[in-house]
Order: structure tokens, then sequence, then C-alpha cells
């Protein structure tokens, strides 16, 4: 069974700086990786996922 990302939410820090990659800042440790967009009306969003870096 697949469990995916199972820690608090206030657990890691992540960085959503608009125009830079989403990246996590503390608190997650790999193989887990995050892909940051901008969802609608300009809200950023990030996807959290575990293997190796890809596109969305």
């Amino acid at each position: 069974m697949w469990w995916g990302l199972q820690i608090p939410l206030d657990s890691f820090d992540m960085s959503l700086e608009p125009g830079s990659p989403a990246h996590f800042l503390g608190g997650a440790k790999p193989p887990w990786r995050m892909s940051g967009f901008m969802g609608d009306n300009d809200y950023p969003a990030a996807v959290i996922y575990e293997g190796p870096p890809g596109d969305l």
C-alpha cells in the first residue's frame, strides 16, 4: 500500500519564492521532491512526490 508523505505539515519548511525553483528548506529528506507552479489566479502551489526530478 502506498502511504505518501506522512509528516505533519508544521514539521518541514519549504520555499515557494516566485521565479525560483520550489525546494525544501528543512525537515524533509530524500527521496521526497517538490515541484512548484502557479495555480489559478496566480496562487503559488506545489506538488510533493517521491522519485527522480521531473516536469509536471
